[in-house]
């Protein structure tokens, strides 16, 4: 190898700035390398260093030795390797016992891969890939799927903090704040939240920690292009001109862009002028790199022109004979039949150079080589696409044949290997004769050279210039400022009030000097004030206890005014919060602990804004009704008198509407959903005349005392917790309705939902989660984590003076604190010790008589998991009367559970005739006629209640999939679609789009 063969080419240009750019970075790495996570990152950018300068060295050394690069550039594993230990670390380990699994089996399969490699290479020849214009070995796939898989388990780990460390606070963070165990039932919809959330997570995280592991996220895909492009060129499938021009561009942005997640994210400290420095750098390379490609291109382009240029007005001379005219720069003639073929073995010299080092026997020799390397190309191709191909003969026997039937493209430039000497040559066609003309290939690439020796240059002289001069020229004018107010406040720290920091350019830094140095005047003076206070305490002090006297007793001249006017306001409060219900099915209790406490007259007594409600209404006709019982927690806005006026105003109007509704045994003729939408306006209305100074937060329960249907509707209060079978959850997903008072964007909606025996209500102020974690100390910590209730409950059960205890325990309440407790038939009733009551079969009792007997055996043998014979004795009272509606109102129902929907269908259509407004019933009625296969009918009945409750998911789906049955499969997605935008996250929902996509 000699001086000479060393030879910029259009890649080794291409790959100067990221490795100059990767060399500075390792040695700014190691450097700053005094944690784990650096000394690994330096690591990875010293092989990364190693890799680029082999690369470099391929495309720049034009001998046989520059296939050795190989040896270089697979050390890219270990900067893998070093990589996935600095994900793993940075910026902290969350997974230590993984981490230590993963490094060491990706540290063994690295050297093993390394050995591999070194192996395969040392039993194959250098060959010349004039694609990539270097020296190579055909060795290296096993070693590109190890890198591949490197680059994806990095990409996955830096994924996974991503997600982990994002402070996302949507609409779905109750589902993923606590990760549960692979056996718990909120897997599911933890997974699936984790799942949506991810894509915004990764678009726009939240937080300094998911911002610092974004930006690597971002170096791994480019990672992971540059890797899968990387196997497709070892195993043939794109050509490797395409691989590394990709290879050059990509590895140029993952260095720039790791290198600016890194120092801008950096845990360790670093200074100003490592930043503008290093910025500055690598963005200058950055651009250069895209500069140098564009230049190199065109030079190219330029190069190819010429040459072409010259084979054409050398046309008619070569086609005359005339070989004395040719340029200089021309090596040999060529000529052939002009037929499809890429390696034709009529092709004869017609002229060369006397000088030139073609040969015949170089010709058929070098044809050989490239003929083998084609046929090796087109049958790893033919492998993945001709599975008929089953032997080596027959694969040979394709690839020669498409070979032989492809045809070379005139005046373009291709490739020669002379076997002795490489060219270049332009073809042209005339009078069906190929006529090659051909240019020596070291002249290209001394031509190519040229322009990148001036790139190269420019490059280093850029980097030089910025690394020497930019310290000088910042550090006067930018550094140095700084670094002069840095020790102004240092001084300060240590005590020195004497400094004053000189301001030499009255830039922002000028004025922040200067704010300084105002600051330490002020500081200094008030210290001089102190100094003259301390030598005249005494008498400065017996002229302020003085002052402080008179005041004090001012102070509780007023003092006790106030407490009077608290106490009278008191006493207004007491009467308006009662617990008025009287409800057997459904118990109230509630607990309200006003945070404002004081003493008038040797009383004691507490103020506040917290409001607790109950009484019982009934709904429907005198006739024919149902009894609700109805609570309600609310909140005003304001402390003390303010806040305590606000819950006058509620008590006062709740208890008007309640003594207007119930009075004298009322049955009022309207639906649950008709009286809390008139109690909503009317509230509402009476707080908005207050023009803002006065609003309330509430949450209003009725709660059906035979079904247990609720109705409720909750304005910008605390969620409400439902305790079922021991486990305690919020029933409200999120904000639905702003405070009484306040103009709210979202539409006024009445929601419901069925409890069933034994369920338990709670609602709370936020007193309930507003608890100082830190008592005593100078700064609060308010608890911010609702789900600490949701833990209280699910520990001390639904106990208001245990959760009350619980919740002081965790520190000090800083709000008015009351509790509203709604307990659903909780107590053991009539139908036996011990049993819980279905809420299906919650059908008061009536008259004495053979069908009350019945009825009541029925609902007996029901409880006690006896269908059929339950079905059999309602029958027999069916029998004896069919106008009974209790009757058929269990009857329908128990006879659909049996299955028998003749029956259903009979005793349903007699029950909705006299009660057409129970919803759960005509959905019953619906089934049961799809069931029989009467779409008609079905469709008829889900119809009449889409017109009562439009918003019933079960019967939209239900609609969807009579459409479905029915052939209308646009309507059935309508359906469907609306159900989904209602309940997104419904079972029957999701599993019905499944069916239908």
């Amino acid at each position: 190898m000699q001086l000479s063969d060393f030879l910029l080419s259009f890649h080794s240009v291409g790959l100067v700035t990221p490795a100059l750019m990767s060399t500075l970075l390792a040695l700014y790495m190691w450097s700053r390398a005094r944690s784990r996570q650096s000394f690994f990152l330096a690591l990875a950018f010293t092989f990364y260093t190693t890799m680029f300068v082999g690369f470099f060295l391929a495309y720049s050394v034009f001998h046989e030795i520059g296939a050795f690069h190989r040896y270089l550039t697979v050390t890219v594993v270990f900067a893998q390797t070093a990589m996935i230990v600095f994900a793993y670390n940075y910026p902290r380990n969350d997974h230590p016992r993984e981490s230590v699994v993963v490094i060491v089996a990706y540290l063994l399969s690295s050297i093993a891969a390394y050995a591999q490699f070194v192996y395969e290479a040392s039993q194959l020849s250098p060959y010349f890939d004039f694609a990539a214009h270097m020296y190579n070995f055909q060795a290296g796939r096993v070693m590109s799927l190890v890198i591949l898989a490197q680059l994806l388990w990095l990409a996955i780990v830096f994924t996974r903090k991503t997600i982990r460390s994002d402070e996302y606070t949507g609409p779905l963070a109750q589902w993923i704040q606590r990760p549960p165990s692979l056996l718990s039932p909120r897997i599911f919809p933890f997974l699936g939240a984790r799942f949506l959330t991810a894509p915004l997570i990764l678009a726009r995280p939240r937080g300094r920690a998911a911002k610092a592991t974004r930006g690597f996220v971002l170096v791994c895909l480019f990672f992971l292009v540059i890797g899968v492009t990387n196997v497709l060129a070892k195993s043939e499938t794109i050509s490797y001109d395409l691989f590394a021009s990709i290879y050059s561009a990509l590895s140029l942005i993952s260095v720039f862009v790791l290198f600016m997640s890194y120092i801008n994210n950096s845990p360790e400290p670093t200074t100003f002028m490592v930043k503008i420095v290093g910025i500055s750098l690598v963005t200058l390379l950055l651009v250069l790199g895209g500069v140098s490609t564009i230049t190199l291109t065109l030079s190219e382009r330029s190069y190819d022109s010429e040459r072409s240029a010259a084979v054409d007005s050398s046309r008619a001379a070569i086609l005359a004979g005339d070989f004395s005219s040719l340029p200089q720069n021309m090596d040999y003639v060529l000529t052939r039949e002009d037929r499809p073929g890429l390696f034709p073995d009529d092709a004869a010299i017609l002229w060369q150079r006397p000088d030139s080092a073609l040969s015949p026997e170089g010709l058929a020799r070098g044809i050989d080589i490239e003929k083998s390397a084609r046929v090796a190309h087109e049958i790893e191709l033919l492998k993945r696409k001709r599975k008929d191909l089953t032997t080596p003969e027959a694969l040979e026997a394709a690839a020669l044949e498409i070979i032989d039937n492809k045809t070379l493209p005139v005046m373009e430039r291709l490739y020669r290997n002379g076997g002795d000497a490489k060219y270049i040559h332009f073809d042209f066609v005339e009078d069906g004769q190929r006529y090659e003309v051909g240019f020596r290939y070291r002249a290209y690439r001394e031509y190519t050279h040229a322009t990148g020796i001036m790139l190269f240059a420019s490059i280093l002289g850029a980097s030089l210039a910025i690394l020497l001069f930019f310290p000088m020229l910042f550090g006067a004018s930018l550094v140095k400022p700084l670094t002069d107010l840095l020790d102004g406040v240092k001084k300060v720290n240590d005590g020195d009030f004497d400094v004053t920091v000189p301001i030499k350019v009255q830039d922002e830094i000028g004025y922040l000097a200067g704010s300084f140095n105002s600051m330490v005047t002020s500081i200094r003076d008030a210290r001089a004030k102190l100094q003259d206070y301390a030598e005249n305490l005494e008498e400065k002090v017996e002229i302020r206890t003085r002052e402080v006297r008179e005041k004090m007793e001012e102070v509780q001249r007023l003092k006790v005014q106030q407490d009077g006017d608290y106490f009278l306001t008191s006493l207004l409060a007491r009467p308006l919060f009662f617990n008025a219900n009287k409800s057997k099915a459904v118990a109230t209790d509630f607990l309200i602990k006003q945070k404002k406490r004081f003493e008038f007259r040797q009383k004691e007594g507490d103020l506040g804004g917290d409001i607790c409600v109950t009484g019982n209404l009934k709904f429907g006709t005198p006739d024919n009704f149902e009894r609700y019982t109805m609570g309600m927690n609310g909140d005003a806005m304001g402390k003390s008198m303010q806040g305590a006026g606000g819950s006058l105003v509620m008590g006062v109007v709740m208890n008007s509407i309640m003594a207007r509704s119930a009075a004298n045994k009322r049955v009022l003729d309207m639906t649950p959903e008709q009286w809390l939408t008139e109690l909503y306006d009317e509230i509402h209305g009476v707080f908005k005349t207050f023009d803002g100074t006065m609003v309330i937060s509430a949450v209003v329960y009725l709660v059906n005392d035979a079904t247990g249907m609720v109705h409720y509707f909750n304005a910008e209060h605390p969620a409400s917790v439902l305790y079922r079978n021991g486990k305690a959850s919020f029933i409200e997903e999120g904000l639905t309705l702003r405070k009484l008072g306040h103009d709210s964007e979202f539409k006024f909606e009445v929601f419901q939902f069925q409890l069933q025996p034994g369920d338990v209500i709670l609602m709370g102020s936020d007193g309930r989660d507003d608890v100082n974690l830190t008592p005593g100390a100078e700064t609060r910590t308010i608890n911010e984590d609702e789900f600490v209730f949701l833990e209280i409950v699910n520990e001390v059960g639904p106990d208001l003076d245990k959760i009350e205890e619980k919740v002081r325990a965790l520190g000090e309440i800083t709000d008015d604190l009351s509790l509203l407790r709604m307990g659903y038939r909780e107590a053991v009733g009539a139908a036996g010790a011990g049993q819980q009551h279905h809420p299906e079969t919650m059908i008061a009792s009536g008259e004495s008589g053979d069908i009350e007997a019945l009825l009541d055996q029925g609902k007996q043998l029901y409880l006690e998991g006896k269908l059929k014979a339950a079905i059999s004795v309602l029958n027999e009272a069916y029998q004896i009367d069919q106008a009974h509606m209790k009757l058929n109102k269990l009857l329908g129902l128990l006879s659909f559970k049996g299955q028998d929907y003749e029956r259903a269908v009979e005793v349903l259509r007699k029950y909705l005739n006299e009660e057409p407004t129970s919803p759960e019933f005509w959905i019953y009625l619906s089934l049961a006629e799809k069931k029989r296969g009467n779409y008609d009918e079905a469709m008829k009945a889900a119809e009449y209640l889409q017109g009562i409750e439009p918003k019933n998911v079960k019967n939209l789906i239900n609609l969807a999939d009579l459409h479905r049955l029915t052939g209308k499969s646009a309507e059935a997605e309508k359906f469907a679609r609306e159900a989904h935008d209602l309940d997104p996250e419904d079972r029957d929902v999701l599993r019905f789009l499944k069916l239908i996509a």
